[in-house]
């Protein structure tokens, strides 16, 4: 059996037998199909189940995919053309990763979780079965509470320290850095002409939470809305 959980910064692939021993496993860079769409989903769906069975020898009878974005019935049709391109004739499951995660978390028994990475959802299920989620509609829709949601607030503070709208933040010197910039006009070229994308953003969200740790406010009061 192959397993795939693919999210907005990384998607990781197990290979397991019958006893549900680990074979072999692989990594690969995120692969949200809302975010970076199906040609790009297809690339990293490939490359990830090739590095896992590289060497094995093994023929997967069933593959399930968690997939970030992966919501409806059209969205399961694309995965399911996508795998039948690479070529695996094995059972094929497609869910949305935040089911894998709350199956990872409490087997068949009833609960929620939370996931709070790139992007941002949460999904729930009772003891008669019955599942519900929130959020999970995208950076643009929402993404609450995410790392992208973070590193945008991030960046805002920065521009607000710039204008002189905002309180002082010692974010400014951390994201400055980061993109390797000297002054925060400059980010304008990098956010608008690199075309940077959510996960650029997300890759930001550290930075808060050594600005908080270190005592700045602006930092803390944006985990404590993200919270």
């Amino acid at each position: 059996v192959l397993g795939l959980d693919a999210g907005g910064t990384k998607t990781v692939c197990l290979l397991a037998d019958e006893t549900e021993r680990v074979i072999a496993g692989g990594r690969e860079e995120g692969a949200n199909l809302q975010g970076a769409g199906e040609l790009a989903l297809e690339k990293v769906l490939h490359s990830v189940m090739e590095k896992t069975l590289e060497g094995t020898g093994v023929i997967p009878s069933a593959i399930c995919l968690g997939i970030a974005g992966v919501d409806r019935a059209s969205d399961e049709a694309v995965v399911r053309s996508i795998m039948n391109r690479i070529g695996y004739k094995a059972r094929i499951l497609v869910v949305n990763d935040a089911l894998i995660a709350l199956q990872a978390g409490v087997g068949d028994k009833a609960g929620i979780v939370i996931v709070s990475g790139t992007g941002s959802i949460a999904y729930g299920r009772n003891d008669h079965g019955e599942a519900s989620r929130a959020g999970g509609w995208g950076y643009v829709l929402g993404d609450e509470g995410s790392g992208y949601w973070i590193g945008r607030l991030a960046l805002r503070a920065v521009v607000r320290h710039a204008d002189g709208r905002g309180r002082v933040t010692s974010l400014t010197t951390r994201l400055l850095a980061h993109f390797g910039v000297e002054r925060a006009t400059e980010l304008i070229h990098k956010v608008y002409h690199e075309e940077l994308s959510p996960r650029s953003i997300a890759a930001v969200a550290k930075y808060v939470q050594h600005a908080r740790d270190d005592g700045d406010m602006v930092a803390a009061g944006i985990l404590n809305r993200a919270a």
